[in-house]
């Protein structure tokens, strides 16, 4: 029994934290949900897994510019699915939507992708 207890004190300690803080987004990649720390208070955000993966692929690359091709490959390819690059758009402006007055944190990158800058909310404008 001993060793057993042993083993798992070592597996807690080399297992990854389940949540990740970025800017004012704290992802819980054991179930998948973002919240806003804000003020004091945490929100979670309504997201699907695929804006999930999306939102997390951008933030832990933050002040990365990211091709629409890595992204797809990342976010879909890895979960065996598929998307159009054009797709990817269509995804981003949902995912903004759903950001509300944090949308400026996804970045477009001209003739690039995307990138996440978490010092472009309104928080941080104002």
């Amino acid at each position: 029994i001993i060793t057993l207890v042993v083993l798992f004190v070592k597996l807690k300690k080399t297992t990854k934290p389940s949540t990740t803080a970025v800017g004012p987004f704290v992802f819980n990649l054991e179930f998948q949900k973002v919240s806003l720390a804000n003020k004091g208070t945490n929100s979670v955000l309504d997201l699907t897994p695929t804006e999930f993966r999306l939102l997390y692929t951008l933030a832990s690359k933050e002040g990365m510019a990211l091709s629409r091709h890595d992204i797809v490959r990342k976010v879909w390819n890895e979960n065996g699915s598929s998307i159009e690059l054009r797709g990817l758009d269509t995804h981003i402006s949902h995912l903004r939507k759903k950001l509300g007055r944090f949308s400026g944190c996804v970045v477009s990158v001209y003739g690039k992708g995307y990138s996440f800058d978490s010092s472009k909310n309104s928080d941080a404008r104002a």
